[in-house]
């Protein structure tokens, strides 16, 4: 038998032993590396819709015989797609249009040669570059194969290929483990997950612990010609991500493999490879088989003794129509989107302090979520109430809403705001980690948002962790756009926006006003936090005294007859908590808008007072809530 370099993934990245924790100070340098360059970076949005196909595990997955697919069913909806890949092996580096006739797999890599069989195929280092040259050349849609940790181009749809027979291996990211990025990094920007082949290592649990609603398809690479060699003796080589996946199949179609020959993922072969193979093969009277994508690389006149099997994927039925969904959905025309509000020009010290946000932001995502969430709680418990401003504003603002509480109280549920504030900012880096800490109630509310294209406005208040409700939507396939505060820092835009989000973050102001109102009228769920302090809006009691109140919610909810579902955010215990979505509130319109608007208003500062009577140390009491 031929001597081969060592082929395989290292043992360690299977499962997690000494030299896998050796090198886990190096996957935590990786780690931090790739999560810096996609937080700083913000991706070049194309004029047409770009589809990723890639994957979290180093190697092959079966992403090329993916894009293959979602090109063939792009054409089938009247689109001109174009897939733009890296050319892994190949010489280019410029954007160069695959041509099957005129270049081979030296020049564009193996995996171009079989993409340009079916749709037109570029090959570019920069895919920003790629996906501008096939759109410059008619593309009206770009699949990428591969490229779903770069950041340059915005994806419209992420799709995750994983390999049933391997799955997420040790867990660990590169160099102690196969993946390019934790699963929780990875999962929380996916679109979908296929998984190809029998799900052997459960990856599905992993995904589901992510994002449970994630959508999920299976998949499997079915041979087409397989007829040919059914029941025959032979000899089977292939240089692929994992090599026994394609042993695997020639068992499953009733081959009896006399000999495998595996080879590294990409190898390029040459007489000394195939010669003595064929000379085995005559030998035992066997058929040498090998895979597509090895065949682009074996000398010509050597192919012509080799049986090339030619596989497809295959979806279920089921899948196929999602798969065709997601893909038309991604062809709709929306309304253009906000910019991030304008900012004032970057100072040093933004640089400065947006350095130690990220670096603070990366360190504690190596912890432990129970204890980084507690870490930050007691830290904030133990020096929240020395900062003199807001603690003095918590406290002025306690006196005035319970008036019968003593001193020691008042203090005591200081302390607890302090803490619920820290463990929030804390969670804030771990938001990803949260999706199977939460309790739903009325869950039946939220499923029914923007059911009939009328849309549902939930509202809430700064308790709990009230970043929560703007993920939940998307664990449950709703789709909820929500307000947000644009950062002082504008270096830190990217990383406040970066969470597995439902839908659009609309800044506040005139502008957010108006695309909210766009979005509404479209059908689409809004969510509005009610309780912040407004220099305009209207006066009305809360807690017995006038405040300044915001009437967005209710002109919303008037002019598009929206249901409003109040959102109550609890922390249970620790980093767990309890979700609640209430029946929608009744009222009667009266038809004179400044009354029912009142109406509402006053209805909704009534049950946030409930709420905050309940769980006081859980509400934000550090703003100056009542007038002066």
């Amino acid at each position: 038998m031929i001597s081969l370099p060592k082929l395989y993934s290292p043992k360690h990245w299977q499962q997690a032993g000494p030299i896998a924790w050796a090198l886990y100070p190096f996957a935590i340098i990786y780690q931090a590396v790739a999560t810096a360059r996609r937080l700083i970076t913000t991706p070049w949005q194309a004029d047409v819709p770009v589809i990723c196909v890639g994957n979290i595990v180093a190697g092959g997955a079966g992403k090329t015989p993916m894009a293959i697919h979602i090109a063939e069913q792009l054409k089938k909806l009247g689109k001109n797609p174009h897939i733009v890949t890296r050319g892994y092996g190949g010489r280019a580096t410029w954007p160069l249009m695959v041509n099957n006739e005129h270049n081979d797999f030296d020049e564009t890599g193996d995996e171009a040669i079989l993409l340009a069989s079916t749709a037109a195929t570029w090959v570019a280092k920069d895919r920003k570059i790629g996906v501008m040259a096939a759109i410059d050349n008619d593309a009206n849609a770009v699949i990428l194969d591969d490229g779903f940790q770069n950041p340059s181009v915005k994806k419209d749809i992420s799709i995750v290929v994983v390999d049933g027979g391997y799955g997420f291996g040790n867990k660990m990211v590169l160099p102690a483990g196969p993946l390019r990025e934790s699963i929780a990094s990875g999962i929380s920007r996916a679109t979908a997950v296929v998984i190809v082949g029998d799900d052997k290592f459960n990856a599905k649990a992993d995904i589901k612990a992510v994002n449970p609603a994630i959508k999920i398809m299976q998949a499997s690479l079915e041979p087409i010609n397989a007829e040919e060699i059914k029941n025959r003796d032979v000899v089977a080589f292939a240089g692929i991500g994992r090599p026994e996946k394609f042993f695997e199949t020639l068992k499953n179609i009733d081959c009896n493999i006399k000999r495998k020959y595996p080879f590294p993922d990409h190898h390029p072969y040459s007489e000394n490879d195939i010669l003595p193979i064929l000379k085995y093969a005559e030998k035992n009277n066997s058929v040498v088989v090998t895979t597509e994508k090895d065949a682009v690389k074996i000398p010509k006149y050597l192919l012509e003794k080799v049986f090339v099997l030619k596989v497809k994927t295959k979806l279920s039925d089921q899948d196929d129509e999602a798969l065709k969904a997601m893909l038309k959905e991604s062809f709709l025309p929306t309304s253009e989107q906000l910019e991030p509000v304008s900012y004032r020009p970057i100072r040093l010290l933004d640089y400065v302090s947006a350095f130690f946000a990220y670096v603070g932001f990366f360190l504690l995502r190596l912890l432990p979520l129970d204890l980084a969430s507690k870490l930050g709680g007691k830290t904030a418990r133990l020096i929240g109430p020395f900062v003199a401003g807001a603690t003095r504003t918590a406290r002025k603002n306690l006196k005035m809403a319970f008036p019968h509480k003593s001193d020691e109280e008042i203090e005591e549920i200081i302390k607890d705001v302090w803490e619920n504030l820290g463990r929030t900012g804390v969670e804030f880096a771990l938001i990803d980690k949260l999706t199977n800490r939460i309790s739903i109630e009325g869950i039946e509310h939220l499923l029914s948002a923007g059911k009939n294209g009328v849309p549902t406005i939930f509202f809430g208040a700064h308790m709990g962790n009230w970043e929560l409700p703007l993920i939940v939507g998307g664990m449950h396939g709703v789709r909820v756009n929500a307000f947000y505060r644009a950062p002082n820092n504008p270096l830190m835009f990217k990383m406040f926006s970066n969470r597995p989000l439902s839908g659009e973050l609309i800044p506040k102001g005139a502008p957010g006003a108006k695309r909210a109102f766009s979005l509404l009228k479209k059908g689409q769920s809004l969510g509005i936090l009610v309780d912040q302090k407004l220099n305009d809006g209207i006066s009305l009691p809360f807690f017995g005294r006038d405040a300044m109140t915001g009437t967005a919610l209710a002109e919303f909810a008037l002019r598009f007859d929206a249901p409003m579902v109040p959102l109550q955010c609890l922390r249970t215990n620790g980093s767990h908590f309890r979700l609640i979505f209430h029946p929608p509130l009744k009222f009667e319109k009266t038809g004179e808008r400044e009354k029912d608007v009142a109406t509402i208003m006053l209805m909704v500062n009534k049950m946030l007072e409930d709420w905050i009577i309940q769980n006081p140390g859980q509400w934000l009491w550090l703003h100056r809530r009542w007038p002066d």
